[in-house]
Protein backbone atom coordinates (compact mmCIF):
# COMPACT_ATOMS: atom_id res chain seq x y z
CA UNK A 1 0.00 0.00 0.00
CA UNK A 2 1.15 3.38 -0.79
CA UNK A 3 2.09 6.55 1.63
CA UNK A 4 -1.20 8.54 2.55
CA UNK A 5 -1.22 11.55 0.21
CA UNK A 6 0.43 15.13 1.76
CA UNK A 7 -2.85 16.38 1.64
CA UNK A 8 -4.60 13.36 4.17
CA UNK A 9 -2.07 13.62 6.82
CA UNK A 10 1.45 12.77 7.68
CA UNK A 11 3.65 10.14 6.52
CA UNK A 12 5.37 7.17 8.20
CA UNK A 13 9.19 8.84 7.33
CA UNK A 14 7.67 12.07 8.72
CA UNK A 15 5.68 9.99 11.33
CA UNK A 16 8.95 8.61 12.38
CA UNK A 17 10.79 12.14 12.77
CA UNK A 18 8.62 13.65 14.85
CA UNK A 19 8.73 10.85 16.97
CA UNK A 20 12.52 11.60 17.43
CA UNK A 21 12.41 15.44 17.75
CA UNK A 22 9.53 14.80 20.65
CA UNK A 23 12.04 12.19 22.44
CA UNK A 24 14.67 14.79 22.37
CA UNK A 25 12.61 17.11 23.91
CA UNK A 26 12.34 14.87 26.57
CA UNK A 27 15.41 14.12 27.04
CA UNK A 28 16.68 17.69 26.98
CA UNK A 29 13.87 18.50 30.08
CA UNK A 30 15.26 15.82 32.24
CA UNK A 31 18.59 16.97 31.99
CA UNK A 32 17.16 20.81 32.61
CA UNK A 33 18.07 22.09 29.33
CA UNK A 34 16.07 23.91 26.26
CA UNK A 35 15.42 23.17 22.76
CA UNK A 36 13.97 26.48 22.50
CA UNK A 37 16.11 29.48 21.14
CA UNK A 38 18.26 31.49 23.67
CA UNK A 39 16.66 33.81 26.10
CA UNK A 40 16.35 37.19 24.72
CA UNK A 41 18.68 40.64 25.27
CA UNK A 42 18.24 41.88 28.75
CA UNK A 43 18.34 45.50 29.29
CA UNK A 44 20.70 47.40 31.45
CA UNK A 45 18.55 49.80 33.90
CA UNK A 46 19.41 52.76 35.47
CA UNK A 47 17.86 56.00 37.65
CA UNK A 48 19.34 59.43 37.35
CA UNK A 49 19.04 59.97 41.22
CA UNK A 50 18.20 64.01 40.88
CA UNK A 51 15.10 63.31 39.17
CA UNK A 52 13.32 61.77 42.31
CA UNK A 53 14.08 65.00 44.15
CA UNK A 54 16.62 67.25 45.11
CA UNK A 55 15.81 67.91 48.68
CA UNK A 56 15.88 64.46 49.44
CA UNK A 57 19.40 62.85 51.28
CA UNK A 58 20.43 60.39 48.22
CA UNK A 59 20.01 57.15 50.64
CA UNK A 60 16.80 58.34 50.96
CA UNK A 61 16.39 58.02 47.38
CA UNK A 62 17.99 55.12 46.92
CA UNK A 63 15.47 53.49 48.83
CA UNK A 64 12.74 54.45 46.18
CA UNK A 65 15.20 53.19 43.57
CA UNK A 66 15.30 49.34 45.12
CA UNK A 67 11.49 49.69 45.55
CA UNK A 68 11.44 50.28 41.88
CA UNK A 69 13.77 47.34 41.61
CA UNK A 70 16.49 49.15 39.28
CA UNK A 71 20.61 48.03 39.83
CA UNK A 72 21.54 51.20 39.24
CA UNK A 73 21.55 55.53 39.53
CA UNK A 74 23.82 58.12 38.32
CA UNK A 75 24.64 61.24 39.87
CA UNK A 76 25.33 64.59 39.57
CA UNK A 77 28.39 66.86 40.64
CA UNK A 78 26.86 67.77 44.25
CA UNK A 79 28.73 64.34 45.28
CA UNK A 80 31.97 66.77 45.49
CA UNK A 81 30.24 68.66 48.18
CA UNK A 82 29.03 65.61 50.52
CA UNK A 83 30.51 65.61 54.09
CA UNK A 84 32.81 62.25 55.01
CA UNK A 85 29.09 61.23 56.85
CA UNK A 86 26.94 61.77 54.15
CA UNK A 87 29.21 59.75 51.70
CA UNK A 88 29.87 57.05 53.94
CA UNK A 89 25.86 56.53 54.16
CA UNK A 90 25.77 56.55 50.49
CA UNK A 91 28.28 53.27 50.40
CA UNK A 92 26.74 52.06 53.06
CA UNK A 93 23.03 52.20 51.51
CA UNK A 94 24.79 50.80 47.80
CA UNK A 95 26.31 47.84 49.78
CA UNK A 96 22.83 47.20 51.21
CA UNK A 97 21.04 47.62 48.36
CA UNK A 98 23.36 46.15 45.83
CA UNK A 99 22.86 48.82 43.50
CA UNK A 100 25.89 50.39 41.41
CA UNK A 101 26.94 53.89 40.23
CA UNK A 102 26.54 53.47 36.59
CA UNK A 103 27.46 56.84 36.13
CA UNK A 104 28.74 60.34 37.44
CA UNK A 105 28.51 64.07 36.03
CA UNK A 106 31.90 65.53 36.68
CA UNK A 107 31.15 69.23 37.01
CA UNK A 108 30.23 72.39 34.97
CA UNK A 109 32.98 73.94 33.06
CA UNK A 110 32.80 75.16 29.22
CA UNK A 111 34.32 72.37 27.02
CA UNK A 112 34.73 74.97 24.32
CA UNK A 113 36.28 77.36 25.98
CA UNK A 114 40.72 77.57 25.64
CA UNK A 115 41.15 79.39 28.58
CA UNK A 116 39.64 76.52 31.09
CA UNK A 117 40.60 73.85 29.59
CA UNK A 118 43.65 73.32 32.41
CA UNK A 119 40.75 73.98 35.21
CA UNK A 120 38.48 71.52 33.34
CA UNK A 121 40.87 68.78 33.39
CA UNK A 122 42.03 69.41 37.28
CA UNK A 123 37.99 68.95 38.09
CA UNK A 124 38.01 65.72 35.99
CA UNK A 125 40.75 64.60 37.83
CA UNK A 126 39.16 65.77 41.33
CA UNK A 127 36.24 63.37 40.19
CA UNK A 128 38.48 60.06 40.18
CA UNK A 129 38.86 59.47 43.95
CA UNK A 130 34.92 59.75 43.98
CA UNK A 131 34.29 57.64 41.51
CA UNK A 132 36.80 55.05 42.97
CA UNK A 133 35.19 55.15 46.31
CA UNK A 134 31.44 54.74 44.56
CA UNK A 135 32.71 51.89 41.93
CA UNK A 136 31.67 54.10 39.27
CA UNK A 137 33.61 53.74 35.67
CA UNK A 138 31.31 56.22 33.47
CA UNK A 139 31.80 60.25 33.89
CA UNK A 140 28.93 62.24 32.21
CA UNK A 141 30.28 65.58 30.57
CA UNK A 142 27.75 68.88 29.61
CA UNK A 143 29.41 70.84 27.60
CA UNK A 144 27.91 74.03 28.98
CA UNK A 145 28.00 77.63 27.13
CA UNK A 146 29.72 78.60 23.83
CA UNK A 147 32.35 81.60 23.45
CA UNK A 148 31.30 84.33 22.39
CA UNK A 149 32.36 84.72 18.34
CA UNK A 150 34.12 81.50 18.21
CA UNK A 151 33.51 79.77 14.73
CA UNK A 152 32.21 77.05 14.85
CA UNK A 153 35.88 75.01 13.44
CA UNK A 154 37.41 76.71 16.52
CA UNK A 155 34.84 75.59 19.14
CA UNK A 156 34.82 71.68 17.80
CA UNK A 157 38.77 72.09 18.20
CA UNK A 158 38.59 73.78 21.62
CA UNK A 159 36.63 71.00 22.61
CA UNK A 160 38.46 67.95 20.66
CA UNK A 161 41.64 68.64 22.38
CA UNK A 162 39.70 69.50 25.80
CA UNK A 163 38.02 65.81 25.20
CA UNK A 164 41.90 64.53 24.49
CA UNK A 165 43.44 65.90 27.45
CA UNK A 166 40.03 64.70 30.04
CA UNK A 167 41.17 61.07 28.12
CA UNK A 168 44.73 61.41 29.20
CA UNK A 169 43.61 61.07 33.01
CA UNK A 170 40.92 59.04 32.99
CA UNK A 171 41.89 55.99 30.34
CA UNK A 172 44.59 54.84 32.83
CA UNK A 173 41.72 54.93 35.81
CA UNK A 174 39.50 52.61 33.00
CA UNK A 175 36.91 55.47 32.97
CA UNK A 176 35.05 56.64 30.57
CA UNK A 177 33.53 60.06 29.40
CA UNK A 178 30.47 60.51 28.13
CA UNK A 179 29.82 63.64 26.17
CA UNK A 180 26.12 65.10 26.69
CA UNK A 181 24.83 67.53 24.27
CA UNK A 182 22.37 69.82 25.56
CA UNK A 183 19.35 71.29 23.55
CA UNK A 184 18.98 75.01 23.02
CA UNK A 185 15.50 75.35 24.71
CA UNK A 186 17.29 73.82 27.93
CA UNK A 187 20.13 76.10 27.22
CA UNK A 188 20.46 79.22 25.15
CA UNK A 189 24.36 79.35 24.48
CA UNK A 190 24.91 75.16 24.60
CA UNK A 191 27.83 74.74 22.62
CA UNK A 192 27.01 71.12 21.71
CA UNK A 193 23.27 71.23 20.76
CA UNK A 194 22.80 67.81 19.14
CA UNK A 195 24.09 64.31 18.94
CA UNK A 196 24.96 64.13 15.56
CA UNK A 197 27.39 66.80 16.57
CA UNK A 198 28.70 65.00 19.44
CA UNK A 199 29.34 61.79 17.11
CA UNK A 200 31.13 64.22 14.54
CA UNK A 201 33.52 65.72 17.56
CA UNK A 202 33.74 62.25 19.76
CA UNK A 203 35.08 60.46 16.17
CA UNK A 204 37.40 63.26 16.19
CA UNK A 205 38.62 62.96 18.92
CA UNK A 206 39.25 59.49 18.44
CA UNK A 207 39.64 58.32 21.87
CA UNK A 208 37.77 54.57 22.75
CA UNK A 209 37.16 55.88 26.06
CA UNK A 210 35.58 58.88 25.05
CA UNK A 211 31.55 58.65 24.10
CA UNK A 212 28.14 60.16 23.41
CA UNK A 213 25.56 60.54 26.07
CA UNK A 214 22.45 59.96 23.69
CA UNK A 215 19.22 62.07 25.99
CA UNK A 216 16.68 61.58 23.66
CA UNK A 217 14.60 63.74 25.71
CA UNK A 218 17.19 66.61 24.46
CA UNK A 219 17.36 65.65 21.28
CA UNK A 220 13.64 65.42 20.43
CA UNK A 221 13.45 68.85 21.53
CA UNK A 222 16.41 70.26 19.60
CA UNK A 223 16.10 67.97 16.20
CA UNK A 224 13.91 64.99 16.26
CA UNK A 225 14.52 62.04 13.79
CA UNK A 226 15.69 59.84 16.58
CA UNK A 227 16.01 56.45 14.88
CA UNK A 228 18.01 57.03 12.57
CA UNK A 229 20.91 58.81 14.55
CA UNK A 230 21.25 55.43 16.64
CA UNK A 231 21.98 53.68 12.96
CA UNK A 232 25.22 54.05 12.17
CA UNK A 233 26.55 55.16 15.49
CA UNK A 234 25.78 52.71 18.18
CA UNK A 235 29.48 52.13 18.80
CA UNK A 236 29.66 56.11 20.00
CA UNK A 237 26.67 55.58 22.30
CA UNK A 238 27.34 55.18 25.81
CA UNK A 239 24.10 55.21 27.39
CA UNK A 240 20.94 56.33 26.71
CA UNK A 241 18.81 58.62 28.88
CA UNK A 242 14.88 58.90 28.75
CA UNK A 243 12.24 61.32 29.34
CA UNK A 244 9.10 61.70 27.59
CA UNK A 245 8.91 65.83 25.53
CA UNK A 246 7.55 68.38 26.40
CA UNK A 247 7.52 68.30 30.18
CA UNK A 248 10.38 65.72 31.06
CA UNK A 249 8.08 63.37 32.75
CA UNK A 250 7.65 59.29 31.81
CA UNK A 251 7.58 58.02 29.00
CA UNK A 252 3.70 57.91 27.41
CA UNK A 253 2.55 61.45 28.57
CA UNK A 254 4.34 63.16 25.79
CA UNK A 255 5.36 62.90 22.33
CA UNK A 256 8.02 60.46 21.60
CA UNK A 257 7.11 56.57 20.89
CA UNK A 258 9.67 55.33 23.41
CA UNK A 259 8.75 51.19 22.37
CA UNK A 260 9.92 51.55 18.98
CA UNK A 261 12.89 53.02 20.30
CA UNK A 262 13.59 49.99 22.77
CA UNK A 263 12.71 47.75 19.99
CA UNK A 264 15.43 49.30 18.04
CA UNK A 265 17.77 49.70 20.42
CA UNK A 266 17.18 45.87 20.96
CA UNK A 267 17.22 44.97 17.41
CA UNK A 268 20.87 46.68 17.37
CA UNK A 269 21.56 44.57 20.54
CA UNK A 270 22.25 47.58 22.28
CA UNK A 271 23.90 46.35 25.60
CA UNK A 272 24.92 49.49 27.99
CA UNK A 273 22.56 51.68 30.20
CA UNK A 274 19.51 53.06 29.72
CA UNK A 275 18.64 55.46 32.32
CA UNK A 276 15.23 57.14 33.68
CA UNK A 277 15.93 60.86 33.75
CA UNK A 278 12.23 62.26 34.34
CA UNK A 279 10.15 63.53 36.69
CA UNK A 280 7.66 61.04 37.83
CA UNK A 281 4.17 62.45 37.40
CA UNK A 282 2.77 60.35 40.22
CA UNK A 283 3.83 57.66 42.87
CA UNK A 284 7.65 56.88 41.58
CA UNK A 285 8.09 53.33 42.48
CA UNK A 286 4.73 52.37 40.49
CA UNK A 287 6.14 54.57 37.51
CA UNK A 288 9.33 53.67 37.50
CA UNK A 289 7.91 49.84 37.81
CA UNK A 290 5.86 50.51 34.71
CA UNK A 291 9.11 52.45 32.69
CA UNK A 292 11.36 49.44 33.61
CA UNK A 293 8.36 47.11 32.42
CA UNK A 294 8.19 49.02 29.03
CA UNK A 295 12.06 48.13 28.36
CA UNK A 296 12.38 44.89 28.96
CA UNK A 297 9.25 44.06 27.04
CA UNK A 298 10.50 45.33 24.23
CA UNK A 299 13.58 43.65 24.66
CA UNK A 300 12.18 40.56 25.27
CA UNK A 301 10.05 41.07 21.53
CA UNK A 302 13.21 42.05 19.74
Amino acid sequence: MQAESRGEGINRREFGALGISVAIGTALTALGLSAQRPSALKPKLSIMLWTLGTDLAPEVALDTVSKAGYPAVELLSNYKRWSDAQLKAVTSKLSQTGIIVDSMVTGGLALADPARTAELVESVRASIPFAKELGCSQFIMTPNSCVSGQSVETKHQTIVEALKRISDVTAPENIEVLLEPIDLLERKDSSVTSVGEGFEIVRLVGRPNIRVLYDLYHEQRGTGNLLQKIEGNLDLIGLVHVADVPKRSEPGTGEINYPVLYRKLAAMKYQRYIAMEFYPTGDPVAILKQAKKEVEDAYSEA
